[in-house]
This record gives C-alpha cells, sequence and structure tokens, in this order.
C-alpha cells in the first residue's frame, strides 16, 4: 500500500496543477479578460460562511461576500496561519492589469513573479 501523502502537499499539488492549466488558458485574450471579470465578481454570503478555514471571504467592506478566486482557494487550500509572509492567504494568487481588464498570471501564492 502507498504511503498517504499529507493533506498539505496535496493542497499544493493541486494549487500547482491548476496554475498550470489557468496560465496555459491565458495565451487567449479573451480569456484573460473573461478571468479578470470573474475575479471581480462579488456573490454576497451568509456570515457563517466567514470563518471557512480555506474558502477567501470578504467580510471588511461591507456584506459577507465571495468571488472567483476565494472559491477557488477554497478548493486548493490555504497557507497556514503561522506563515510568516502570508498568513492565512490562499495558495493561488492572480495577478492583474487593471486598465487593460486582463489576467496576466496565475501563481502560487508567495512565489516569484
Amino acid at each position: 500500500m502507498p504511503a498517504e501523502i499529507p493533506p498539505e502537499m496535496l493542497d499544493h499539488m493541486l494549487a500547482s496543477v491548476l496554475c498550470d492549466r489557468l496560465n496555459a488558458m491565458l495565451d487567449d485574450e479573451h480569456v484573460q479578460r473573461a478571468l479578470y471579470d470573474l475575479s471581480q465578481a462579488r456573490v454576497q454570503v451568509h456570515r457563517e460562511l466567514g470563518p471557512h478555514p480555506t474558502i477567501q471571504v470578504d467580510a471588511e467592506s461591507g456584506p459577507y461576500t465571495v468571488g472567483f478566486i476565494g472559491m477557488l482557494n477554497g478548493i486548493v487550500g490555504a497557507l497556514p496561519d503561522s506563515h510568516p509572509d502570508y498568513p492565512g492567504w490562499g495558495l493561488l494568487t492572480f495577478h492583474v492589469d487593471p486598465k487593460a481588464k486582463r489576467v496576466t498570471h496565475v501563481c502560487l501564492t508567495g512565489d516569484p513573479q
């Protein structure tokens, strides 16, 4: 029987695969803009979703909301609260060009651009 892979390693592997696939899709400028629009959209959610361990919920600017990236991070996981630079941040980071309204690339949080 193969050794069990720790959940944190599985999260990182999944996030890495998702980064690769999203970046491959970004060769298409229409995808860049569609992902930008998705990344900017927010849906109001119940406050009890706020403390979810991996879904990134915004509760600072009014009602509780979640966006596309927050939900993706809910799937792939978050960095531990003890992380020195990005405590509790989702594993995925989207880099955007707000003037062109497009996603330029996706990386693992904390990785160099």
